[in-house]
């Protein structure tokens, strides 16, 4: 089993680092991107405008390697959390961001190189409202979209980033399938709330 929990943590550690050595394992780096363009900065918990708790399965694929985790995320106007678990249940890493201040724990094999706002950012473009976003945007190179029903896509310079499908367009984004595509970065998201002991 000691031999097992091993593999599965090493296989997440090496895709993720995987995806921060190629510039980001989310939605914008935390290095300058290409074209002198400012990063995308993660907004505060107080933006999503609700409180919220969700457990989600997410599948993440770069080129050949995929791997499955589970994210815990609770959202207040004072904090916002996440806690990636592997396949077995065991902790990744959490990251909590309150006050202006990201703290991350990450358990051994996880790479340095993840970084906390990457995290944060993916999870806000899938989630949060899009006139949030938009706001959080204004006067910087990025800027984020629904061009058609269930999608939602990121710009940077005019150029397309990322774009988001949603499942069940116009319902409860939490709780509905998406997939996400980085083009610039050749990575992949899909999302699914996790079941519940009813289901």
């Amino acid at each position: 089993m000691k031999q097992r929990q091993s593999h599965n943590t090493s296989s997440v550690a090496l895709l993720l680092a995987t995806l921060m050595l190629c510039g980001c394992a989310t939605l914008g780096s935390s290095a300058t991107p290409p074209g002198n363009s400012a990063p995308l900065q993660p907004l505060s918990a107080a933006s999503l405008g609700q409180t919220r708790s969700a457990v989600q399965v997410v599948r993440a694929a770069f080129g050949k390697q995929e791997v499955t985790m589970q994210f815990a995320v609770d959202v207040s106007p004072e904090r916002m959390r996440v806690i990636a678990l592997n396949a077995l249940g065991l902790r990744l890493f959490s990251i909590s961001a309150e006050n202006g201040k990201t703290t991350v724990e990450r358990a051994p094999g996880v790479p340095e190189q993840v970084q906390p706002e990457q995290i944060l950012r993916d999870i806000q473009f899938c989630y949060w409202p899009i006139a949030a976003l938009q706001a959080g945007m204004k006067g910087t190179p990025w800027e984020v979209t629904e061009p058609f029903a269930g999608t939602r896509r990121l710009k940077r310079d005019g150029r397309l980033i990322a774009e988001v499908h949603y499942a069940q367009s116009g319902k409860d984004l939490w709780r509905g399938h998406l997939w996400l595509s980085n083009f610039e970065y050749g990575y992949s998201l899909a999302v699914d709330p996790a079941p519940t002991d009813s289901e």
